[in-house]
Parts: structure tokens; C-alpha cells; sequence
């Protein structure tokens, strides 16, 4: 799946599994997504954006509380892009990733179709409706979210690129 978000003149910021980001400035954020799960809301009243990226569907008590975790990152995100000014009645969310790479233990473990069903839960329980999804499937995905008018580029990516390229890895 291919989308171009290009504009040289704004600020790119590389998110990590586990972290959160809003901005009120446009910035196109990116990462890279297997069996995680990144959402990004977009307020068009106050043109605010943000992005998580989340590796694990719940948090199960034990050691603290992270983002790493989808339940803790989608209040997270949510929490913040409201704090900032952003409201439910004019965020949209586009959620991405969670996908079941042939070489990972995801297979074994479910973890990315997981994901995907806590970013979608979340986003229903808070009445913010989601405008797009690719969610899924066995290969990667590398997502450029631009908050400057909320549009998002995809693109499909090797496992083994980004993922390690050991023996019996897709390629």
C-alpha cells in the first residue's frame, strides 16, 4: 500500500515502540510497524496530531505501568491530545500495524490481531471513529503521519529489514 506524504520544510520525528507523541506544530512522525500497533488522531478544529506505538495489548499488573502496553498507550494518547485542546466530536484516528510476520513469535502468540482489537476498542469507548486501517497481514509496514493536515503514507516493507534478516526470514 502506497500514499506520499512529502514536504521537505517540516520537522520529522522517529517514534519508538513504547512512546507517545503530540504536536500542535506540524511534523511528520514516523516508524515501523510489525506485530505493534501505532495510532494516530488527528483534531481538525485545533489541527493537533498525535502518534503511540505500542508493543503488547495489555498491561498485566505486574512491574509498572508503560507505554509499551496498549491499554496504558491509547489513554496515553487520547489523555493528551485532549489535554492539549483536542476534542472526541473532531479527532480521527487512523490505526496501523499488527500484523503476524512468518518469522516472529507473534504467530505463536497472537499478539499482533491483539493489538489491533485494543486501538479499535479504545478508540469505540471513546467515540472517536477511525477513517482508516490497515491492520494485519505478514509483512511490516513503514507509516508517515502528517499532522499538518492528518494524511498518512504507508508503505509495506521486508521483514527482514527492519526485523533482522536471520535464517528463514521473509526477504
Amino acid at each position: 500500500m502506497k500514499s506520499h506524504v512529502q514536504n521537505n520544510k517540516i520537522p520529522t520525528r522517529y517514534l519508538v515502540a513504547g512512546e507517545v507523541l503530540v504536536v500542535r506544530k506540524p511534523t511528520i512522525i514516523t516508524t515501523v510497524l510489525g506485530s505493534c500497533i501505532a495510532v494516530c488522531l488527528w483534531d481538525s478544529r485545533t489541527r493537533i496530531g498525535g502518534m503511540n506505538h505500542f508493543i503488547l495489548p495489555r498491561w498485566d499488573g505486574r512491574a509498572a505501568a508503560s507505554n509499551r502496553f496498549g491499554d496504558v498507550s491509547m489513554r496515553t494518547l487520547i489523555r493528551r491530545m485532549m489535554s492539549w485542546g483536542a476534542q472526541r466530536r473532531t479527532m480521527k484516528a487512523h490505526v496501523f500495524g499488527g500484523a503476524t510476520p512468518l518469522n516472529l513469535a507473534s504467530v505463536r502468540l497472537g499478539t499482533g490481531p491483539s493489538n489491533a482489537d485494543v486501538a479499535v476498542e479504545a478508540l469505540r469507548a471513546e467515540g472517536i471513529p477511525i477513517v482508516q486501517s490497515h491492520t494485519g497481514g505478514a509483512v511490516g509496514t513503514r507509516l508517515q503521519f502528517n499532522t499538518s493536515d492528518g494524511s498518512v503514507a504507508l508503505r509495506d516493507i521486508k521483514v527482514s529489514k527492519y526485523f533482522g534478516g536471520g535464517k528463514g526470514s521473509l526477504k
